[in-house]
Formats: C-alpha cells, structure tokens, sequence
C-alpha cells in the first residue's frame, strides 16, 4: 500500500479526465497532473524523519494504524471531491503525510530482527512497496478502462471520454477498501525485536 504513490503515474490521465470532463472543472489538467507525484514525494519526504523518530518511541502497531488511517482516509475523502485543488490537497499533500508516518517503521523493524542483514532486509521491503504500485496498476486499470480505449485530444492535452473516467470514484473506492485489509494485517503482525524494546 505505501508504494502505491507511485501508481500516480498509471491514474493521473483518469484523474485528470474525471475532474476535466466530468466535474467541468477548469483548474484539471495533465500538465498540471504530472506535478502531483514531485509534490507528493516533498511531503513524504518531510514526515519521514518523523516517522522514523516515532518508531522509536511509540509501539509500531500503533504507529502504522495511525499512518494506516490518515493514508486511507485522505484517499477515501479525496475520491469525494468535485474540485481538483481539493483533490490535490487530499491526495498529495494529506496521503503522502500517511506515507511518510509509516514508511521506515517496517524497514527499522526488520533491522532489529535482523541486524547483519539489513541490505536484504529493505530490499525486499522496499522492493515490495514498488511491486504494490505493479500490481495495482493493472488492477486500476481494469476497473478504470476495461475496455482499453485511449484518450483523445491534441498532443499535449488527451482525456478519455466521460464513460470511462466516470469510473474514477469506484476505481478509488475498491482499492481503497483491498488496502485498508492490507494495511490492517500489516499492522497487526508488525512487532520491534524485544532485544531493542526499552522496558
């Protein structure tokens, strides 16, 4: 689920078509589509030292649901939005806030488990991270635009018609639920090695 910023760039001509074609609003485009991936990994950026800092502080269980719920609720509320500058700041600026709480805990759990392994140990984690973002690219894609059909326009400015960007929300919605399942089973089997935890 945490590598799923970078699904962005498999959703953002849908996003942009929703808001564009769908909402009517004028503020959607995708030039202004391609900045929201620069302006998400910022934000991750800034709270993933707090993330890190938490981790050892709090019990990581707790950490991941609270960056689980701020991660799943800015997607559920930015689904809802009528206007694209609502959209943007739900999902790339409220999202990414989730991310970065969340991001280092499972890496610096498996150090502690695992502490002469830790190259093994965040390449698979943030392997994993990037293959979420694979897997639910095909997957958004078959809810979005099942019947494979390509945008029109001019060459900078192509949108998909109203039809299939109106599956947007659903498109959201459905993911939205499979990582909330996800996010949970992680952060119910995540623990810190007792041999770091401070009595």
């Amino acid at each position: 689920m945490i590598g799923n910023l970078y699904l962005w760039g498999n959703i953002c001509q849908y996003v942009s078509s929703y808001y564009k074609i769908n909402q009517g609003d004028p503020n959607a485009s995708n030039s202004k589509a391609i900045l929201i991936l620069p302006l998400s990994f910022t934000v991750q950026a800034c709270f993933n030292p707090v993330g890190a800092f938490l981790q050892k502080k709090m019990n990581p269980k707790i950490l991941m649901i609270m960056g689980s719920t701020v991660c799943i609720s800015s997607l559920y509320l930015a689904s809802l939005m009528t206007t694209w500058v609502w959209f943007v700041f739900f999902y790339a600026v409220c999202f990414p806030i989730g991310v970065g709480l969340s991001y280092w805990t499972p890496i610096l759990c498996g150090y502690e488990w695992y502490p002469k392994r830790k190259g093994m140990v965040s390449g698979i984690i943030i392997g994993a991270f990037g293959f979420g973002a694979f897997i639910f690219g095909f997957l958004t894609k078959a809810l979005v635009n099942p019947n494979n059909l390509s945008p029109s326009g001019t060459d900078d400015e192509k949108y998909y018609d109203f039809d299939t960007s109106s599956r947007v929300p659903r498109m959201f919605h459905i993911c939205i639920v499979i990582w909330t399942v996800l996010m949970t089973i992680g952060s119910l089997l995540i623990s810190r090695s007792p041999e770091y935890v401070r009595e």
